[in-house]
């Protein structure tokens, strides 16, 4: 008896041991997912529940209309004083409540407000005006505005919040079709690119004894041409074109990578780069004499490079990449203020993905400045003309 108790409480102990958790992993994906269907679907819903009416009328007058279709179809409509003996004419098929009533309010004259399940056709005053308050969140608050403004009347008003709660006041027309503007806007998907700019500085001056010929201008307009043509030669060639110059520029003033700025473009959006240096210039006052007294500030100027970038796709495939760079240098002094240079680049370019692209050349002069005279005259003493080549990659990462 002993010995079979030991064993039920071997078996007992043997049972209750602990045991390894499992590892619970969640995939956010499916959830993501399943919201959006879930969400579907309630739209879908919405839609199918919604009444639809399908008449014919001719030469009848509002209060017959109205009883027509409060007893065929259970729309409640009240009428504004003066509008009952008017006449109407509607031909409709399968068309959602909403929609007919508005072309009845339009057919008569006069504006439509709802509330609850009533529907009142009349003359509005500023407190009829029916509100909507929903979110849109691939959009920037401008591009928010503008779209929603478009269909507004001179009674809407709309307010959108930098998390993109959107909230507009308008008649039940309007606020339907603000209604589908944003259920279309939320539906877009709205890419994201990862764009990469290289910005080189060589000298215009004989280049062949470093190996490669990148001063010939022929040889330039050919690969711009061929880069817009998507030859893939000419792209693997870029990529050589860019590892030399890389490589020249650890060894060599005649060649310099000047910039070499990346940024994650979303949408239709502009992002901006900024690399400069300001220079404090003081500001002095001068008495009657015109004798300096003091400095009593001083303003910043600035030099350097100003990248501007926005990205859209293209209905052919590829990306259209937008680039306005700015560049300024420092020459010299006039008195005690900085003489800035400034050199600008504004272009579009359609793109392949991952790519590498000569955009844009632009030329300037780097200029050796002197001062000559007691009050410091401005004087040019050498100049050298510089080539600035723009290379950009773009690559889809959403």
């Amino acid at each position: 008896m002993k010995y079979i108790h030991c064993l039920l409480i071997s078996a007992l102990l043997c049972g209750c041991a602990a045991q390894p958790k499992e590892i619970t992993t969640v995939n956010l994906d499916e959830i993501y997912e399943a919201v959006e269907e879930l969400r579907n679907q309630a739209q879908a819903s919405d839609e199918h529940e919604e009444k639809m009416i399908s008449c014919v009328v001719n030469d009848m007058k509002v209060t017959a209309l109205c009883r027509y279709l409060a007893s065929e179809y259970g729309v409640s409509i009240v009428t504004q004083e003066g509008l009952d003996d008017q006449v109407v004419n509607i031909t409709v098929e399968n068309q959602p409540v909403e929609d007919v009533v508005a072309v009845f309010a339009r057919r008569v004259g006069a504006q439509l407000t709802r509330v609850g399940e009533v529907y009142y056709i009349g003359n509005l005053r500023p407190e009829d005006k029916g509100v909507l308050v929903d979110r849109v969140t691939n959009r920037d608050v401008v591009t928010i505005e503008n779209a929603i403004k478009t269909v507004l009347s001179e009674y809407g008003r709309c307010t959108v919040f930098p998390d993109g709660t959107v909230v507009v006041g308008d008649t039940v027309e309007v606020i339907r079709r603000v209604n589908e503007i944003i259920r279309t806007i939320n539906k877009q998907h709205i890419a994201t690119w990862y764009v990469q700019l290289i910005v080189i500085t060589k000298q215009m001056k004989d280049e062949r004894g470093y190996g490669i010929s990148i001063n010939d201008e022929i040889n330039l307009t050919k690969l711009i041409a061929d880069a817009a043509s998507r030859n893939i030669s000419v792209s693997l060639l870029a990529e050589r074109y860019i590892n030399a110059a890389i490589k020249m520029s650890a060894n060599s003033e005649f060649i310099t990578i000047s910039q070499t700025p990346a940024v994650i473009v979303n949408g239709a959006t502009v992002a901006r780069i900024e690399c400069s240096d300001n220079i404090p210039v003081p500001k002095k006052a001068v008495n009657n004499e015109g004798e300096i007294i003091a400095t009593t500030e001083y303003q910043d100027v600035s030099a350097g490079m100003i990248a501007e970038i926005m990205v859209s796709s293209v209905v052919t495939g590829g990306h259209s990449l937008d680039v306005m760079i700015e560049s300024s240098d420092v020459i010299g002094m006039n008195d005690e203020a900085p003489i800035v240079r400034r050199h600008k680049l504004d272009t579009t370019a359609n793109m392949g993905n991952e790519q590498l692209y000569l955009i844009g050349v632009y030329y300037k002069n780097r200029t050796e400045n002197g001062f000559t005279g007691g009050f410091s005259n401005y004087t040019s003493k050498t100049k050298e003309a510089l080539a600035v080549e723009v290379w950009a990659n773009v690559q889809q990462i959403r």
